[in-house]
């Protein structure tokens, strides 16, 4: 299955690793293969070629050497670096005296391969051609833009537009030069997700900008590779984080990380802040905090670029607690599902929570009171999914709600309120994906 079947003046050619059809003939004619790990969960991976390792301890972002493969068929499979137990295997035949890089890409477990052909004609002097695959599937279809330094994001026009998650542009010719490398969502210039200066495009050469996700699954990280040449990593220096409000008293929550304002006096309970997006310029960050006006010292925070993170500001407004939570915002792996979370972001004598569902039975057990659980990675998609919230300290569920759960869809249920005053109980479920 071609990656872009049907683009018109196709001048790359990627190919799913499964797929890509074969060309010569007899053991004498040759291919060349290499290597490049654009996979965010594996540093560090090898290439075997028919059971014998070509490439070995290829690190994220590089490229292993070309090697001499036979247009026979022959089985392709990338490891662990140091291990023989494969995380993708698959037999194909190649085209005789052709150039290809197979890509792995993806999260651990869950490795994905394309194939890129790369015998293509040079560029013009002067100029330089560039195509984008887009393997930051999670992150969904993205615009491309190659500006100067200073130059306005707004007064941009993008190199390529609409890149799918999995899919890729066709080449396109620019001046050689080096370039302030911004990709954001697709049609949205103020959904920001790389912002890196140093790209560099030489006169003549091919070049394919490969994307790959941050940890969050939003932010996405550049790995720039010249045709039959060198590689170049472009990290992601940006983090996402919110606050989510949720003290008692409808305490109005103001708070900001390594100087960056995430809200001003949101009143809780209130979960629906936006992301603010900030660059990283610390492992740890600092945070203020005051609620209805009164600061509150807090500990700083641990941050990882790429990461999406979420403040949860709890307890009684004359003491709040804060906890910096993990986003994981990656969209399911299994079709007809969706994934879901539980907050316990209640006050009061809380007890933990749990979160169960008709469908799929426990998404979320004993979860403690200023914490969010892991994501249950396939709740069935349904549009009557009937969720409940279970405490110890009552006989009857905290909320029992009906819900539409959406194939491919990311959700959090927050539940608010004193565990000792039911009038008080409340709940927000958000689509984050």
């Amino acid at each position: 299955m071609r990656f872009w079947t049907g683009l018109t003046g196709m001048l790359m050619s990627v190919a799913l690793l499964a797929g890509c059809g074969g060309g010569g003939s007899g053991s004498s004619k040759t291919a060349q293969l290499r290597l490049l790990n654009a996979s965010v969960g594996y540093p560090s991976l090898d290439l075997s070629i028919n059971g014998t390792v070509k490439n070995s301890a290829v690190a994220y972002g590089a490229a292993g050497s070309y090697v001499d493969v036979t247009t026979d068929a022959i089985t392709t499979a990338i490891s662990v670096a140091g291990l023989s137990s494969s995380l993708s295997s698959s037999s194909r035949s190649l085209t005789k005296d052709t150039h290809y890089t197979l890509v792995g890409y993806g999260w651990q477990g869950a490795l994905k391969t394309a194939l890129i052909q790369e015998d293509q004609a040079a560029a013009d002097s002067g100029k330089a051609k560039v195509a984008v695959l887009n393997l930051a599937v999670d992150a969904g279809s993205v615009d491309v833009y190659l500006t100067g330094s200073t130059d306005a994001l707004a007064d941009a026009s993008a190199v390529t537009s609409g890149v799918a998650g999995g899919g890729g542009s066709a080449y396109t010719s620019i001046g050689a030069g080096t370039y302030r490398l911004r990709v954001t969502g697709a049609s949205d210039k103020t959904d920001l997700r790389l912002d890196v200066s140093g790209l560099t495009l030489d006169s003549t050469k091919v070049a394919t900008l490969v994307l790959t996700s941050g940890v969050g699954g939003v932010l996405v990280n550049g790995v720039t590779m010249v045709q039959q040449g060198a590689t170049a990593t472009f990290a992601n220096n940006l983090a996402r984080a919110r606050v989510v409000a949720a003290v008692s008293g409808n305490g109005a929550v103001s708070a900001s990380l390594g100087g960056n304002v995430l809200s001003t006096s949101l009143v809780s309970p209130n979960p629906y802040n936006s992301y603010v997006q900030f660059p990283v310029t610390a492992a740890s960050l600092p945070v203020t905090l005051s609620v209805g006006g009164t600061a509150f010292v807090v500990p700083n925070q641990s941050v990882t670029a790429g990461g999406d993170y979420t403040l949860l500001v709890w307890g009684d407004k004359a003491a709040p607690q804060v906890t910096l939570v993990t986003d994981d915002n990656r969209l399911p792996l299994t079709t007809n599902t969706g994934k879901i979370r539980l907050f316990n972001a209640m006050h009061g004598a809380a007890a933990p929570l749990t979160l169960n569902s008709d469908i799929s039975g426990i998404l979320a057990n004993n979860v403690p009171q200023g914490t969010a659980s892991a994501f249950f990675p396939n709740i069935t998609a349904s549009t009557t999914v009937r969720l409940q919230v279970i405490s110890p300290l009552s006989v009857t569920p905290l909320q029992d709600v009906t819900y539409s759960v959406a194939s491919k869809g990311v959700y959090s249920f927050f539940m608010f309120g004193d565990a000792g005053d039911k009038t008080t109980w409340s709940y927000a479920i958000r689509k984050e994906r």
